[in-house]
């Protein structure tokens, strides 16, 4: 799967490559001083005098600079994005342009023609901004690419493992039976673009569907080759991780329109002492959900789940299968495809020994 991924998010571009440093010459006859401001923000001392700050790359760098004139005139020049974000105010820098970004910034149209403009907004505060790049999915699978900007002075290593402590939450009105979803994190580039960025996938599979709930990000851990295991970051709550998480909400109406709903109310399957009845069904692109109805004690077996395309050929959904809820009101099953199916060439559903013919998505 890892290399499904990888191929798939081929081409992702970073969204920003953040970092600005005072690099105009200034005046010969001028004078400079290092780390001469104490800098505080509402009564509250931030940054001290006669100490250097970290900058992205790791390096060591002054936290204000002193210039002052033949006429003696003094100027302060302090980073800028230290102080973005003692203000929570988003930084970014077009080096095309060679302008400083404060604040939300419109897509450029470049971003919207290669597809790396941001669909989703960011989640940022104590340092850590988790930006989404790239969204796919339907129904109950997603597929949602991640820049992770870890707190200034974190250096990514490629060489190093990363595990990132996250998932799913449905909205609380919708808690009303038994859910469940399983997911994972590739890793595609560590400290590439800068020192402090991680870019990866994320990958979901639930019991439910999952437009209108959020991607929540609790913590960030590494691995080294050596064996020591570091926290990178943190949600405040680290206990019950109620509060301080970064939060990413996935659209409502997550491509509904690529959703296939085929008539299946009433088929059944009988095994021995067990007879599964559908309910319903959704087939999307990722994969197909169904919610059945199991009459028998045992939970039911896996079900060979496939679609026969228009050509005659199949493609079988790929073996795991997720399984919820309780045999009364009704489980809900979910496999994923290896790869992106194109709907419009299905046409049907293989379930078991039963063909379930497809209608097509609308243009």
């Amino acid at each position: 799967m890892k290399k499904h991924v990888t191929s798939f998010f081929a081409g992702i571009c970073a969204a920003l490559a953040l970092g600005v440093c005072l690099t105009t010459a200034l005046a010969a006859s001028g004078q400079v001083s290092y780390n001469f401001a104490n800098v505080s923000l509402d009564g509250t001392q931030k940054i001290a005098a006669g100490e250097a700050i970290t900058a992205a790359n790791g390096q060591k760098v002054p936290s204000s600079i002193l210039y002052t004139d033949e006429a003696g005139g003094k100027t302060n020049y302090l980073p800028i994005r230290a102080i973005s974000e003692l203000l929570g105010v988003q930084i970014g820098y077009d080096s095309a342009t060679k302008t400083v970004l404060l604040g939300q910034q419109p897509a450029s149209a470049s971003a919207k023609e290669t597809g790396t403009e941001s669909l989703l907004p960011l989640a940022e505060h104590d340092g850590v901004t988790v930006t989404p790049l790239r969204l796919l999915g339907a129904k109950n699978r997603l597929y949602l690419a991640l820049e992770i900007r870890a707190p200034e002075g974190t250096v990514f290593h490629p060489e190093d493992s990363y595990h990132l402590f996250s998932g799913l939450s449905q909205p609380a009105e919708r808690r009303t039976e038994t859910a469940g979803h399983t997911g994972s994190f590739t890793v595609l580039e560590a400290g590439i673009k800068e020192p402090n960025i991680l870019v990866g996938v994320a990958e979901e599979t639930a019991s439910f569907d999952i437009g209108g709930c959020s991607y929540i990000v609790r913590a960030l851990y590494r691995s080294t080759p050596g064996g020591e295991q570091e926290t990178i970051f943190e949600a405040s709550d680290n206990t019950a991780w109620k509060a301080g998480t970064w939060d990413i909400l996935i659209p409502e109406d997550l491509n509904q329109d690529q959703v296939l709903e085929p008539m299946v109310e009433g088929i059944t399957m009988t095994e021995g002492q067990k007879t599964m009845t559908l309910l319903s069904m959704s087939v999307s692109p990722l994969g197909i959900w169904w919610k059945y109805r199991l009459d028998g004690e045992d939970p039911w077996l896996q079900v060979r789940m496939a679609l026969r395309m228009k050509d005659g050929s199949e493609m079988e959904a790929a073996p795991g299968q997720l399984t919820m809820g309780d045999i009364g009101s009704g489980r809900t099953a979910a496999v994923s495809f290896e790869k992106p199916v194109d709907l419009s060439q299905a046409a049907a559903v293989l379930w078991g020994d039963a063909e379930i013919p497809l209608g097509q998505p609308e243009p």
